[in-house]
């Protein structure tokens, strides 16, 4: 490490260990797992722009865990995501809320189903960064998790793994399943973990990787970060060189202009009916909803799509008076416009239009939804020679 790096990384070591005392503030936020689950997670937002870490946590413990570890990634310049996964209790006086719902609803709490959580925060996470890639650090279980999905979720971009080990028993081998990794990598664990760690990550494809191993003992899992771990600040010490590019990458791309997404609204009574529609017949997903909003999503998430109850007294005038019915319609590209068309009249689903060429090159066919809305679904081929 070059003396000016070294020197520049002491001084904001130094820094974040001065304000471990200081609370920022913070929002709970939640979101839906894959399986419905709400999710519960601790946002530490310093700013818009700036990139973004998922915290994951011990198995026994909750987004309590980052508390403030999270806080000292704010002063590097991270905003953070702190998730409560369904396996867990609490950590520093923090209930896990997402197990408790698990367990009230009989959903299952190993560490594999955990999974669905830490995905579904990683979508949060990459829709409030506008599309950018985050950042993923895990504990333990966690750890192995973070591995499994940074190995093929395009949506992280760098992984920290604080303990990693092969804990799901006979349901998954750690180390084949992650042989394809190929992004930065920062693993640590203590000082005894360290040859099993050395051996999980060995066969990985990734350039980029870096074992910290302490020169202490060290502990298990991120609480090497908590104050009270004796040697905790030479664990900040190598993270933080291993962050420090991230930063200043970030701060290149804000330069850019942003990209414009577009997310289509209908004022409906219909809001129920309108449901059933787009999720049963057209496999749309629930990104949110509540007594009169819904937001639902393309099966890929590329796309959104809402409605909203009329007359609300939540909303301004502008959004206060019901669709009529006419003089709108939605176009959806798909890759097999004969293979869902099919699908669709399997389930009975009432055509429009049936399913045709035109000589400007479409392939499609027409259905309308419960408001009236047309839906064109096509595929788009090479037009006809004239």
């Amino acid at each position: 490490m070059k003396k000016s790096t070294r020197k520049s990384i002491i001084i904001t070591l130094l820094g974040i260990l001065l304000i471990s005392g200081y609370t920022m503030a913070q929002e709970r936020v939640s979101f839906e797992a894959e399986d419905g689950l709400k999710v519960t997670a601790d946002l530490y937002q310093i700013e818009e722009d700036s990139p973004y870490i998922v915290l994951a946590h011990l198995s026994e413990h909750s987004r309590g865990e980052y508390k403030d570890t999270a806080i000292k990634l704010n002063a590097l310049g991270f905003n953070c995501l702190a998730v409560d996964t369904r396996t867990g209790k609490e950590a520093l006086g923090v209930i896990n809320e997402t197990a408790k719902k698990a367990k009230k609803l009989n959903l299952p709490t190993d560490f594999l189903s955990s999974e669905r959580d830490i995905q579904a925060v990683i979508d949060y996470a990459y829709q409030k960064s506008d599309g950018r890639a985050v950042l993923l650090l895990g504990s333990s279980f966690s750890a192995s998790l973070a591995l499994k999905i940074g190995a093929s979720n395009p949506k992280v971009r760098a992984v920290m793994a604080f303990s990693p080990g092969e804990h799901f028993g006979g349901k998954l081998n750690l180390k084949s399943t992650i042989g394809a990794f190929s992004k930065p990598l920062f693993v640590t664990s203590s000082r005894k973990e360290a040859p099993e760690v050395t051996d999980l990550i060995s066969d990985m494809e990734s350039h980029d990787k870096i074992q910290f191993i302490p020169y202490q003992e060290g502990m298990h899992g991120s609480i090497s970060l908590w104050d009270y771990n004796p040697n905790h600040e030479e664990y900040w010490t190598a993270l933080t060189q291993f962050l420090t590019p991230f930063t200043s990458t970030i701060k290149e791309e804000t330069l850019k202009p942003k990209a414009m997404k577009l997310n289509a609204g209908i004022i409906t009574e219909k809001i129920k009916e309108t449901k059933k529609f787009y999720t049963e017949i057209l496999n749309f997903g629930i990104t949110f909803e509540n007594e009169f909003y819904l937001l639902l999503h393309t099966p890929g998430k590329e796309a959104q799509l809402s409605f909203l109850l009329p007359h609300h007294p939540t909303q301004k005038p502008i959004f206060q008076k019901p669709f009529g019915e006419q003089g709108m319609y939605l176009t959806i590209e798909v890759d097999d416009v004969d293979k869902l068309y099919s699908e669709l009249k399997r389930k009975g689903v009432a055509m429009e239009i049936e399913i045709r060429d035109e000589p400007w090159g479409d392939r499609h066919f027409t259905i309308v939804d419960p408001n009236g809305i047309g839906i064109d679904i096509v595929t788009y081929t090479t037009p006809e020679e004239q």
